[in-house]
């Protein structure tokens, strides 16, 4: 794989590379550098649709605040691994989960963490209580287990809303150090009828 160091908007050169050749590419953007920030950058990233991790030397607290907002809130699906691994962190830290062993993921340092959560307190509890509705979720594919599933959803609040979670909360799926949500107790019992 080559990676192409450089920022946002890319040339037009990179992405004619990464467009034409055989050769798989991923871009390191650097955001510090990059002439575009914030929802803009995020809209970017988004609509050209390339394989690419982001580079934060150098990048403020504030900005990097930002953008993890963004991809918590933002209707925009992109896929960031630097962003996947901080919201994670986040949720972990919200719910009191072990992050001893994670403090690589976090693009925040403490104070801005805390001022995130803080900040952001209600959504990340609708996120974990989505995260906790999966397993019915996923049965509720099975038609078989149909009225398994609807017995137990008698004793659950049915989320009807659509736009009440970001969209990038699909892919903490991808990441296992968000299961250790299961191991919690009183969990809130939702189900989200729209992501089902």
């Amino acid at each position: 794989m080559k990676k192409i160091k450089t920022k946002a908007p890319i040339d037009v050169e990179y992405l004619q590379e990464y467009f034409s050749s055989e050769e798989e590419i991923k871009f390191e953007l650097m955001y510090y550098d990059s002439d575009i920030k914030g929802k803009t950058f995020f809209n970017y990233v988004s609509n050209i649709e390339i394989n690419f991790g982001l580079n934060f030397y150098q990048t403020s607290q504030e900005d990097r605040y930002e953008l993890l907002s963004l991809y918590l809130t933002s209707n925009s699906l992109i896929n960031c691994k630097e962003l996947e691994l901080a919201l994670t962190y986040v949720i972990l830290k919200h719910n009191q989960c072990d992050i001893e062993d994670l403090y690589s993921f976090t693009i925040l340092t403490d104070e801005f963490c805390n001022k995130f959560i803080e900040e952001h307190s209600n959504l990340l509890t609708e996120v974990t209580s989505f995260i906790e509705s999966l397993p019915l979720t996923t049965l509720s594919f099975v038609p078989e287990l149909e009225d398994i599933v609807s017995k137990e959803l008698d004793t659950y609040e049915v989320v009807e809303d659509p736009e009440i979670l970001g969209k990038n909360i699909i892919n903490l799926i991808n990441n296992p150090f968000v299961f250790q949500l299961y191991e919690k107790e009183n969990k809130i019992k939702k189900y989200y009828k729209h992501y089902s």
